[in-house]
């Protein structure tokens, strides 16, 4: 018994090394692929926050607007006390996640299929797959740590089931909520739980007994899906990005099927035909001869489920199916195991499955390399945007905001740019954040449009302005739209140059029709002399899919010729359909526009 069981872990010892070790390999590139997008959201919030504000961001569900995820607040923050801004660390800290998720599926599926050899197989083929590589290359991605915790409620669930213990039963619990907290795409493990319990281990429980098993795991669900939905409901992928159901959800299942069917990728129609082969043996294997394949498949596709609902063109992303992958991996080393048995010749197979193996690994390898790159170059196009910026200001004055009127990504990815470049003391803000600029309570403000040309245009707030709205604000413009604020850059502006108002509009009602700004600069007569008219939008979307109660920000930019005649003037806004050009009346007024006066144009 002791020499067995000292093979045994004599031979788990050398398969974690080589999975850690040609994990490492097949990845190294990524160390070198610096943030992106959610990236600099996320080392902006841990660079400026103190703990305590910072704490407060992640876990209070109140301040969230896209997900309910603290445990990957957590893990940015760890990584920050470690190696601060360096990318590198954090995707050093990425990449030591996906080599433990390898390393806890390797040790799971030894145990639930008493073969290491499959164990191996399954791992090495999950570790190393290019197709959900940008899962691990992208820091800001939660899958992987989700993973770490959802393996390990696995595991931990299944010695609980075979060696009952409560510190089992609570590391279950612990890992539970560590998932559930760290992406959506764990909410189904409870689930996966129960069915271990049923099909894997097949103990008879008494319903008192099964009420007492499983009564944590349910209160559990109900306190996540409570936090969940309330942030869903007001979140940015339900009301905008189309997170919900409808008929995308299957094209967006048979996508995926196809793809965890064969991971490598077959072109169309191959896929397809492919994919029924697959469905039609796993069928008849179940049916058949083994009947717990059934849970590997229920656990393949209850970590599907919370990805479908997303809009086909996000929920196609293969980074998505990085859970999983996990229960595609081990069916396909069930399936070269099983040939290996049929084939009847064990060291001819064993030495070409190896070769096979081998090269399968190095194409992958030189295949994630090659993504790296690529994506390396994205991540650098992405800083060279804001290259002019740079250039310009090689510092700024402490306290400064710089506000982007239409920014080439969102503002708290910019502001995390900002921060690496400039530190705490410079912050952003834009049009696609809700509340107030409020320019002037900074020492200092410049504000940022950046045109089709992608060019910059900078306009740098003055200090103070003696130009104001001549009507009580907030002003309301029929039953639906209310005017709530004004600011801008400057009220004199130089003959051949620009100056931009920001504009709070506030949605009073669901808003039925799209409408458009107008602004005119007039002169004394009323004869217009410069003027725009932008369609009111709310990231992208028009008034009439904007939400009751929304305070949506809007920049209006305004350019003087250079043959303007200098002098005082006047600045004329207000709201009209473009399909019947009616202008909205103020109410209670017989007015169709607010003034704002004085505006002075003044000499080059």
């Amino acid at each position: 018994m002791n020499v067995s069981c000292d093979l045994t872990r004599g031979c788990s010892v050398v398969c974690l090394s080589i999975i850690i070790i040609v994990t490492a390999i097949v990845y190294h590139a990524v160390l070198g692929v610096g943030f992106w997008t959610d990236d600099y959201a996320f080392i902006d919030a841990v660079g400026r926050f103190d703990l305590p504000d910072y704490l407060r961001l992640y876990f209070d569900p109140r301040l969230q607007w896209h997900w309910y995820r603290p445990m990957q607040g957590l893990q940015w923050w760890i990584a920050f006390q470690f190696f601060g801004s360096d990318a590198r660390g954090h995707h050093l800290v990425q990449l030591g996640l996906h080599i433990l998720n390898a390393c806890l599926l390797f040790d799971l599926t030894r145990v639930l299929t008493q073969r290491w050899r499959v164990a191996l197989i399954a791992a090495l083929i999950y570790a190393t797959l290019a197709v959900d590589s940008l899962a691990v290359a992208w820091v800001g991605v939660a899958d992987p740590l989700a993973g770490v915790f959802y393996l390990l409620a696995l595991r931990f669930w299944f010695n609980y089931l075979t060696r009952p213990h409560a510190r089992w039963y609570v590391l279950t619990i612990l890992a539970l909520v560590g998932a559930l907290f760290s992406k959506e795409v764990a909410a189904p493990l409870p689930f996966v739980l129960f069915l271990m319990d049923r099909w894997l281990v097949g103990k008879s429980l008494s319903p008192r007994d099964a009420l007492k098993r499983y009564a944590l795991f349910g209160m559990l669900l109900v306190i996540y899906g409570t936090l969940e939905w309330n942030v869903l409901t007001r979140g940015l992928f339900t009301q905008h990005l189309g997170y919900g159901i409808g008929t995308h959800i299957i094209d967006a299942f048979v996508h995926h099927l196809a793809t965890l069917a064969f991971p490598w990728g077959l072109p169309v129609p191959l896929n397809w035909i492919w994919l029924g082969i697959v469905i039609v043996v796993l069928g008849v294997t179940i049916w058949r001869y083994e009947r717990r394949l059934a849970f590997l498949v229920a656990v393949t596709l209850l970590a599907l489920a919370p990805i479908l609902p997303f809009q086909f063109n996000m929920a196609s992303a293969p980074r998505y199916l990085y859970l999983p992958f996990m229960g595609s991996a081990v069916m396909i080393a069930l399936s070269v195991e099983r040939a290996r048995v049929w084939l009847a010749r064990p060291r001819a197979t064993m030495w070409l499955g190896t070769l096979f193996g081998t090269m399968l690994i190095v194409w992958h390898g030189t295949t994630i390399a090659e993504q790296m790159l690529q994506w390396e170059g994205t991540v650098r196009q992405t800083r060279l945007q804001f290259r002019p910026i740079f250039q310009a200001h090689p510092t700024f004055p402490n306290d400064t905001l710089l506000y982007f009127l239409n920014p080439p990504m969102q503002s708290p990815y910019i502001s995390g740019l900002m921060y690496l470049r400039y530190g705490r003391e410079v912050k952003v803000h834009g049009v696609d954040l809700a509340g107030r600029a409020n320019l002037r309570d900074h020492n200092a403000a410049f504000v940022y449009y950046y045109d089709e040309m992608q060019r910059w245009h900078e306009f740098p707030v003055a200090r103070t302005i003696s130009a104001r709205v001549t009507l009580d604000l907030p002003a309301r413009f029929g039953e639906q739209i209310a005017l709530e604020g004004i600011e801008l850059t400057r009220d004199e502006i130089r003959r051949g140059e620009a100056f931009v108002v920001i504009a709070y509009w506030h949605a009073l009602a669901r808003i039925e029709k799209d409408y458009t700004v107008f602004a005119h600069l007039v002169d004394t007569r009323g004869e217009i002399i410069a003027s725009t008219d932008t369609l009111l939008l709310q990231n992208d979307l028009p008034t009439s899919r904007w939400r009751a109660n929304d305070v949506v920000p809007h920049g209006i930019i305004i350019h003087i010729e250079p043959n303007v005649p200098l002098g005082e003037y006047r600045l004329l806004i207000g709201l009209y359909e473009l399909a019947t050009m009616q202008r909205l009346p103020l109410d209670s007024t017989a007015l169709d526009h607010i003034t704002i006066a004085p505006i002075r144009i003044v000499e080059r």
